[in-house]
């Protein structure tokens, strides 16, 4: 993983390694492998697949005041309604997987 001292960074919970093939090539996203690494409330800017984010975790680490700065993104299924509103109560922008992936360096950047 790369450095994250600069607060401009973008970060990036992608587990999925076919999700995250079509993402790495954008310039200035960084990977991380959980939620729960510290760089996470450093970041300019969140994107975090929430279909594979834990709704206890996402509770937990977006509804501090620590990440309140962050332009935070996401993306899920369609179908995944729980996930959805769980995150946008959490200030997300929350996106259907299928408009994300069609054009994701429009959203992340």
């Amino acid at each position: 993983m790369n450095s994250t001292d600069s607060p401009q960074d973008i970060l990036a919970y992608v587990p999925d390694l076919m999700d995250w093939s079509k993402l790495s090539s954008i310039e200035g996203l960084i990977r991380v492998k959980n939620l729960t690494d510290a760089e996470i409330t450093q970041a300019a800017k969140l994107l975090v697949d929430l279909d594979k984010a834990e709704p206890e975790e996402l509770s937990e680490l977006f509804g501090s005041s620590s990440t309140t700065g962050a332009v935070k993104v996401g993306f899920c299924s369609h179908v995944n309604q729980e996930h959805r509103e769980l995150a946008q109560s959490l200030g997300f922008e929350v996106l259907a997987r299928s408009k994300f992936f069609g054009n994701p360096a429009q959203f992340v950047c």
